[in-house]
């Protein structure tokens, strides 16, 4: 798991239809940027959990992804600038 802010929804011109109709974000963890789906409607400035590799693709079920969003911390957790 990482945890990341969401620095910017991304929006394809085209996509593979496995996809499916959930939002792409782009996460920042550090220097480190991923793509990731958004399973629980993060907004950018979010910070959230996201879940990669093997885990991430159980947690995506019916999208072909291994990058997902599965949480978003609230701001009052101390996480953060």
């Amino acid at each position: 798991m990482k945890l990341a802010m969401v620095a910017k929804t991304l929006v394809p011109c085209r996509a593979a239809a496995a996809l499916g109709e959930k939002p792409l974000l782009l996460l920042r963890s550090g220097q480190e940027e991923l793509a990731a789906v958004d399973l629980v409607g993060a907004a950018q400035g979010d910070w959230v959990l996201a879940v990669t590799g093997c885990a991430g693709a159980k947690f995506a079920m019916d999208t072909a992804a291994d990058a997902v969003v599965v949480a978003v911390i609230p701001e009052d957790s101390g996480i953060g600038c």
